[in-house]
């Protein structure tokens, strides 16, 4: 193979780049490659955690055996890059989602929609997501791996996913950490007590609005210590948390970000989360309009215009 058919992808332009911005930025090479015919696509490494130089490989990040199943059709394979040390990687310069969007391009965002829908996680990380969807929603998913699991039998297999299908499980992706205070009161011009009390508010109102007390509530955040979760608490709402499984060993709030990710897609009645904040897009493409409950509510609202 020729040098001309490898693209050599920097996945990190600045290092305030976290999941989301890395997960473009790879579909983003992806859609480059397929369009000029490249059968390579060699990756650096996966920025763990923003504004640190925590780094892993793609292959910690990404089942890239199941990815690359999707992508030979395209005749298009994803290397890792990790112990490759050559000035030949750079960065995707470009947002493909706004390009496509500015030009009302349909058949593009649907691509860009099917490219992300086969961005398969490792089972390194799946497996941490999958204790949780185990323990607290009591569904076993496919992604399980069986040599992991050999004490659950099918018949409990069954029995639990009858149970979690007849449970109602809600989302709130609650971005109320201090760094999105931050940005935020910036863009609404705002101080920042008083745009972190309007969010408050908001968020509150939502939950008093559309969630029901004795539903599964699972709360996707990155900081539990607040006022939204106080007044769930003293209210007495089901409510649950991941566990950031990965904060003792290194900087990694990108992969703590994932499997939120995995888990928020379990959603099945009602979500609640903003516009502005790409984490609340991404999941959003992956919860279904529909479940056994009927039309799954999706409750956003913009952060970048917050009084709206």
């Amino acid at each position: 193979m020729s040098d001309t058919n490898v693209f050599f992808l920097k996945l990190v332009r600045e290092n305030n780049n976290g999941l989301c911005n890395q997960l473009l930025s790879l579909v983003s090479a992806i859609l480059f490659c397929i369009r000029a015919k490249k059968e390579l696509l060699v990756v650096d490494k996966f920025l763990t955690e923003i504004n640190t130089n925590s780094y892993c490989s793609i292959s910690q990040v990404f089942n890239l055996i199941e990815i690359n199943k999707y992508l030979n059709k395209y005749n298009l394979k994803i290397a890792d890059g990790f112990n490759i040390n050559s000035s030949a990687f750079r960065p995707i310069s470009w947002d493909v989602i706004n390009l496509a969007k500015k030009h009302n391009n349909t058949r593009l965002l649907a691509f860009i929609d099917e490219i992300y829908s086969n961005l398969y996680f490792s089972k390194y990380l799946m497996n941490y997501a999958s204790n949780f969807i185990i323990d607290k929603l009591n569904y076993i998913p496919d992604v399980c791996d069986e040599s992991d699991h050999t004490e659950i039998e099918h018949s409990d297999i069954e029995h639990a996913n009858i149970e979690y299908t007849n449970k109602k499980i809600n989302v709130i992706h609650l971005r109320i950490e201090d760094d999105a205070i931050d940005h935020w009161s910036n863009q609404n011009n705002m101080n920042q007590q008083v745009f972190k009390r309007i969010l408050t508010v908001k968020y509150i109102e939502l939950v008093k609005n559309y969630i029901q007390k004795e539903d599964i509530t699972v709360i996707l955040t990155g900081d539990i210590n607040n006022d939204v979760v106080q007044f769930m608490k003293e209210n007495e709402y089901n409510i649950m948390f991941i566990d950031k499984k990965f904060n003792s060993n290194q900087p990694a709030r990108e992969l703590n970000a994932i499997v939120d990710l995995i888990v928020g897609r379990y959603c099945n009645n009602v979500f609640i989360g903003c516009d502005g904040s790409t984490f609340s897009e991404l999941l959003l493409k992956y919860i279904p309009d529909e479940s056994e409950h009927g039309n799954i509510e999706k409750i956003t609202f913009d952060l970048n215009n917050i009084l709206i």
